[in-house]
Protein backbone atom coordinates (compact mmCIF):
# COMPACT_ATOMS: atom_id res chain seq x y z
CA UNK A 1 0.00 0.00 0.00
CA UNK A 2 1.43 3.28 -1.09
CA UNK A 3 1.19 6.87 0.24
CA UNK A 4 -0.77 10.14 -0.81
CA UNK A 5 2.91 11.29 0.60
CA UNK A 6 5.10 9.46 -1.69
CA UNK A 7 3.33 11.16 -4.76
CA UNK A 8 4.72 14.88 -5.64
CA UNK A 9 1.74 17.38 -4.67
CA UNK A 10 1.04 18.52 -8.38
CA UNK A 11 0.97 14.59 -8.91
CA UNK A 12 -2.15 12.16 -9.59
CA UNK A 13 -6.17 12.31 -9.64
CA UNK A 14 -8.10 11.46 -6.57
CA UNK A 15 -10.14 8.69 -6.24
CA UNK A 16 -12.37 7.40 -3.72
CA UNK A 17 -12.74 3.42 -3.27
CA UNK A 18 -15.53 1.76 -2.04
CA UNK A 19 -16.65 -2.10 -1.61
CA UNK A 20 -19.73 -3.59 -0.30
CA UNK A 21 -17.52 -6.19 1.65
CA UNK A 22 -15.59 -3.23 3.68
CA UNK A 23 -17.13 -0.90 6.33
CA UNK A 24 -15.16 1.95 4.87
CA UNK A 25 -13.84 3.86 2.30
CA UNK A 26 -10.48 5.35 0.94
CA UNK A 27 -9.45 8.57 -0.20
CA UNK A 28 -6.41 9.36 -2.16
CA UNK A 29 -4.53 9.96 -5.60
CA UNK A 30 -3.96 7.32 -8.80
CA UNK A 31 -0.40 7.73 -9.69
CA UNK A 32 0.99 8.53 -13.33
CA UNK A 33 1.95 4.91 -12.91
CA UNK A 34 -1.95 3.83 -12.49
CA UNK A 35 -1.28 2.79 -8.79
CA UNK A 36 -3.71 3.82 -6.05
CA UNK A 37 -1.85 6.21 -2.92
CA UNK A 38 -4.06 6.36 -0.09
CA UNK A 39 -4.32 9.78 1.60
CA UNK A 40 -7.74 8.92 3.99
CA UNK A 41 -9.96 6.68 5.25
CA UNK A 42 -13.92 7.20 6.36
CA UNK A 43 -16.08 5.32 8.35
CA UNK A 44 -18.69 7.04 9.20
CA UNK A 45 -22.06 5.71 8.14
CA UNK A 46 -22.55 7.95 4.76
CA UNK A 47 -19.72 5.85 3.38
CA UNK A 48 -21.34 2.86 4.38
CA UNK A 49 -23.77 2.32 0.84
CA UNK A 50 -22.61 3.15 -3.06
CA UNK A 51 -25.53 5.80 -3.13
CA UNK A 52 -23.82 7.46 0.25
CA UNK A 53 -20.15 7.03 -1.45
CA UNK A 54 -21.63 8.61 -5.02
CA UNK A 55 -23.43 11.27 -3.15
CA UNK A 56 -19.55 12.54 -1.35
CA UNK A 57 -18.09 12.25 -4.95
CA UNK A 58 -20.47 14.93 -6.02
CA UNK A 59 -19.79 16.67 -2.75
CA UNK A 60 -15.96 16.47 -3.44
CA UNK A 61 -16.20 17.67 -6.94
CA UNK A 62 -18.16 20.46 -6.19
CA UNK A 63 -15.83 21.75 -3.00
CA UNK A 64 -13.13 21.01 -4.48
CA UNK A 65 -13.59 21.60 -8.21
CA UNK A 66 -12.21 18.23 -9.98
CA UNK A 67 -13.34 15.00 -11.04
CA UNK A 68 -13.12 12.04 -8.59
CA UNK A 69 -13.06 8.51 -9.51
CA UNK A 70 -15.04 6.32 -8.02
CA UNK A 71 -12.95 2.56 -7.57
CA UNK A 72 -14.86 -0.24 -6.95
CA UNK A 73 -14.58 -4.24 -7.68
CA UNK A 74 -11.46 -6.21 -7.66
CA UNK A 75 -8.97 -2.97 -7.64
CA UNK A 76 -10.93 -1.71 -4.70
CA UNK A 77 -10.78 -5.13 -2.93
CA UNK A 78 -6.78 -5.73 -3.51
CA UNK A 79 -6.85 -2.40 -2.20
CA UNK A 80 -8.62 -3.35 0.91
CA UNK A 81 -6.98 -6.37 1.34
CA UNK A 82 -3.27 -4.89 1.77
CA UNK A 83 -4.23 -2.28 4.10
CA UNK A 84 -5.91 -4.98 5.89
CA UNK A 85 -2.85 -6.84 5.90
CA UNK A 86 -0.67 -3.92 6.44
CA UNK A 87 -2.57 -3.22 9.50
CA UNK A 88 -1.92 -7.00 10.69
CA UNK A 89 1.01 -7.01 10.47
CA UNK A 90 1.65 -4.10 12.36
CA UNK A 91 -0.31 -5.42 15.41
CA UNK A 92 2.15 -8.59 15.28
Amino acid sequence: MKSTDDLPDDEGTMFLAWSPNANFAVSGRRGRDGELYVGSIYQDASMSTLKGVKHSIEQMKSDAGVDVELVTGAEADKLFTEMAQRLQSSKA
